[in-house]
């Protein structure tokens, strides 16, 4: 009795288990995920529960009733969104799949993949359309609704792209060439971003900050990552010499960062450097923090001299570039003078005659006149080359500025703050408010 009621459990387990297979049958109207798939019989199989967990998760955030079609692992030669006999399936070739898995680059494929072939079944297409131009159309909106999918779903847009880079690089009769179908996914991730506002799972985003050119600047491929709740700065640096990293703040916005973590505080390290502004912390939000242009990162040498130019600076430029255009004035007075001189000389050309006296003869004339066109040469020329270089000093300093920036810099030693009118950055820049320094 015992023997027999193991037997039947024996069995019943193995009934369980075994995979369930339905007969080959022909696929009446299908779309291939790269668009090459030979005409034969197909073998249905039951999916795997990891393939179901993923159709699972798509359908739940897409909120798509799980009547729609019927899923089955198949012998086909990546995955199909088909119809037969008035049913809608999904099939998909389980050994395709897994390849993506051993590649952690690609290891979310399989999502952007069965969410395109979904993707075919939401929008309702037919497999069986003539119409090339259409076919493609059909294509590119189940790629851009498996890019919405994703992004919903925390896979970044290099996870909805992974699985594209395998495709035919030209089109096909039935299928956009695979820089048009990148394109179309990769939109359709943005444009649900947009739609969302914020990542729903906290996922970081990564952007380029604006490149901030300041004279000195040793700080170089930055990169940011941005997240509901901090801002993270990876970064290098160049040369061997002692440095500062900042933050700062274009001048105008009203942050002051605060909870500032400089994760490599202390350490030689060039490469790979990290700067972690938790933003929440200091009472701000994601929409007030994420604009590029308004957040940085820079480092300076060590010691480098931030203090702002005095205002006799800029008084003494002006001073000699008006000293200068003083002098092209009386020099163009003074040669106006010779010229009268000389024209008396010219046209008087009996020594003992009026204008001419004992005090002052023919030949005075002719030496003053003389005299007072090479003063005048000096004048003009001296007047002209000063004017030139103080201009162009005094130009460089007040046009060709930078905007004004709010630096948030790191130091041994504890945390305080340092107020400070203005500080200047060799020329090219210069910052106002507060420092914080660490």
């Amino acid at each position: 009795m015992k023997t027999t009621s193991f037997l039947i459990t024996f069995f019943a387990i193995l009934l369980l288990l075994a995979p369930r297979y339905s007969p080959a049958q022909k696929i009446q109207k299908g779309c291939s995920f790269t668009g090459i798939e030979s005409d034969k019989d197909y073998v249905l199989k039951n999916p795997s529960p990891e393939i179901r967990k993923i159709v699972d998760d798509i359908l739940n955030e897409m909120s798509i009733s799980r009547g729609n079609f019927l899923l089955y692992e198949s012998n086909v030669n990546n995955a199909m969104a088909v119809t037969s006999n008035g049913s809608r399936y999904i099939l998909y070739n389980q050994s395709f799949l897994e390849k993506f898995k051993r590649d952690s680059a690609t290891q979310n494929a399989a999502y952007a993949i069965l969410a395109h072939e979904i993707g075919h079944h939401f929008h309702g297409h037919e497999f069986d359309e003539k119409n090339s131009p259409k076919s493609k159309q059909n294509e590119l909106e189940a790629d851009y609704f498996a890019g919405g999918v994703l992004f919903s779903l925390c896979r970044t847009k290099h996870d909805a792209e992974a699985a594209y880079n395998s495709l035919p690089e030209k089109a096909s009769k039935t299928h956009p060439s695979r820089e048009n179908r990148i394109f179309s996914i990769t939109e359709g991730w943005e444009e649900r971003k947009k739609l969302k506002g914020v990542n729903p799972c906290n996922q970081f985003s990564e952007f380029d900050p604006a490149p901030l050119k300041i004279r000195g600047n040793r700080a170089e491929n930055v990169q940011g990552e941005i997240n509901r709740y901090q801002i993270i700065y990876t970064y290098d640096v160049k040369g061997d010499k002692p440095f500062k990293p900042y933050l700062y703040i274009k001048s105008g916005v009203l942050m002051e960062p605060k909870n500032i973590e400089w994760k490599d505080k202390g350490s030689n390290n060039r490469i790979g450097r990290q700067v972690v502004w938790h933003y929440t912390k200091d009472k701000y939000s994601y929409n007030m923090v994420n604009k590029k242009d308004w957040i940085g990162l820079i480092a300076l040498p060590e010691g480098m001299d931030t203090k702002p130019p005095k205002a006799i600076t800029y008084i003494a430029w002006g001073g000699v570039a008006l000293a200068g255009v003083g002098g092209i004035v009386a020099g163009i007075i003074m040669n106006n003078d010779a010229n009268d001189e000389y024209e008396v000389y010219e046209n008087n050309l009996i020594p003992g005659q009026l204008p001419y006296t004992a005090d002052k003869t023919r030949w005075d004339y002719y030496s003053n006149a003389n005299r007072k066109h090479n003063t005048a040469e000096y004048l003009k020329y001296g007047g002209i080359g000063v004017t030139a270089v103080a201009g162009y000093f005094l130009v460089r300093k007040i046009v060709n500025r930078p905007p004004a920036l709010n630096l948030y810099c790191s130091a041994d030693g504890k945390p305080q703050l340092l107020l400070e009118a203005m500080c200047n950055i060799r020329n090219d820049a210069y910052a106002t408010g507060i420092r914080l320094r660490f």
